[in-house]
């Protein structure tokens, strides 16, 4: 079984009526933060190419919130960090 069609390898996204959306699962250790496993957004475009890229951007900016609510939520890591 493939990938569904439209569906660029590897970036988190999905189609629904055309349309790309991101989406990220949480991971457990910062589930209890969240009030959803996952984090969704519309990326409002229909290009597969443009999802990609977009996607691509929010997926890093997501990883640095992630990584800084990591070091807030351990507190011997965050005294060293400063």
């Amino acid at each position: 079984m493939g990938r569904p069609e439209g569906r660029p390898k590897g970036t988190h996204t999905f189609a629904k009526r055309g349309v790309f959306y991101f989406s990220r699962r949480v991971s457990k250790a910062l589930q209890p933060q969240f009030d959803r496993a996952r984090v969704v957004t519309c990326l409002h475009t229909r290009s597969p190419t443009r999802a990609q890229t977009l996607a691509a951007a929010l997926s890093v900016q997501l990883e640095m919130v992630w990584a800084q609510m990591r070091l807030e939520g351990e507190p011997h890591i965050a005294s060293l960090a400063k």
